[in-house]
């Protein structure tokens, strides 16, 4: 059961000038309230995880700001500042119900349907390589002091997860993850390591990513921006890449389709490219590895935390037969081909 009662959190909103109506959110480390307003205003409430630092709340919220400053057209949260006109509102130890300092937050609803709920297709991963590669350029040049947060699906961490491996259960599955974090380990990680670094989302899978109900190439926002870290740049495509479908004719095509509107906008290096493979199926291993640890010490979560698995499995077993050479050529053909 959550510390926070609704009638709790409907006195933090009131912080914020709000009143409306609440419901309770999902989330895998934020409590989240919605409220609507009676004028048809939605906000999100955020309450921080009691074990992280305050600096990740602000770092979240002054990106959001810098983002809708830079490229006021992307479809991303809006914060709103509480009625002191602060961005957000840190709750003292001795006012939470475990003894712990929260960062408080309030961002916009954003409305629309999430992608992982109708099949995707060229024109909606088109507009998800579009929409990533300007939310990336915003953030190019924005820096805080709470960007070198310590985050489990941080992808330059992702050998620290060997140690996880123990609770996947089926025998095939955990060796396909296992040599694929060993890889990164000795080769992927060192790679992007050495390439160019910023803020990136982190977590472009397509729960966080919303559709508009009918048009099937109209993206109308990028949702959860807890995820957000400073890293290497093309960990955001490892990560995003590893969420598009595996069973087609090339189990890159679907990926090649979102790279090439991502590199028409912010291109690649050719470092870059050779390593991409690489940390697409470094982010699927992660998952597997990740979300079966998470189910085993939060049961109660168990169905929202392995929501993404089976994806990444199949995805693990299908590229393991792919050289990694011959991916990295095909997805660079599929910007080339975008270009003539």
């Amino acid at each position: 059961m959550s510390l926070w009662s609704d009638a709790r959190a409907a006195e933090l909103g009131r912080l914020w000038g709000l009143s409306g109506a609440l419901k309770r959110l999902t989330g895998e480390r934020d409590t989240n309230f919605r409220l609507d307003e009676a004028d048809g205003s939605q906000w999100v409430l955020k309450i921080s995880h009691p074990e992280e630092d305050p600096s990740v709340g602000a770092f979240q919220a002054e990106a959001l700001i810098h983002v809708v400053a830079t490229d006021p057209g992307l479809p991303v949260p809006r914060v709103r500042p509480t009625l002191a006109g602060r961005p957000w509102h840190l709750l003292p130890a001795a006012e939470t119900p475990d003894g712990h300092a929260r960062m408080v937050r309030v961002v916009s609803w954003m409305e629309g349907v999430p992608a992982a709920s109708r099949p995707p297709g060229p024109a909606s991963r088109a507009a998800l390589g579009r929409i990533m590669a300007r939310l990336d350029k915003a953030l190019k040049d924005f820096s805080h002091p709470g960007q070198d947060h310590d985050l489990v699906w941080d992808l330059s961490r992702a050998h620290e997860l060997r140690d996880r491996l123990e609770h996947v259960t089926d025998p095939e599955l955990r060796r396909l993850t296992s040599e694929v974090l060993e890889a990164h380990a000795a080769d992927w990680g060192p790679r992007a390591a050495r390439l160019r670094r910023q803020v990136i989302h982190n977590d472009m899978n397509p729960h966080n990513i919303l559709m508009e109900e009918g048009e099937e190439d109209r993206l109308v926002g990028i949702i959860d921006f807890g995820d957000m870290v400073a890293a290497p740049l093309v960990n955001e495509l490892g990560v995003a890449l590893s969420y598009q479908p595996t069973e087609g004719a090339h189990p890159l095509a679907a990926a090649g389709e979102v790279l090439a509107a991502y590199h028409a906008v912010y291109p690649l290096t050719a470092e870059e490219f050779a390593v991409l493979p690489g940390l697409i199926r470094t982010r699927m291993a992660a998952t597997v590895a990740t979300s079966h640890w998470l189910a085993s010490i939060r049961p109660e979560n168990r169905d929202y935390l392995l929501r993404n698995m089976p994806r990444a499995a199949a995805g693990l077993a299908r590229l393991a037969r792919l050289p990694e050479a011959e991916a990295a050529a095909y997805l660079r053909r599929a910007c080339e081909n975008q270009e003539d």
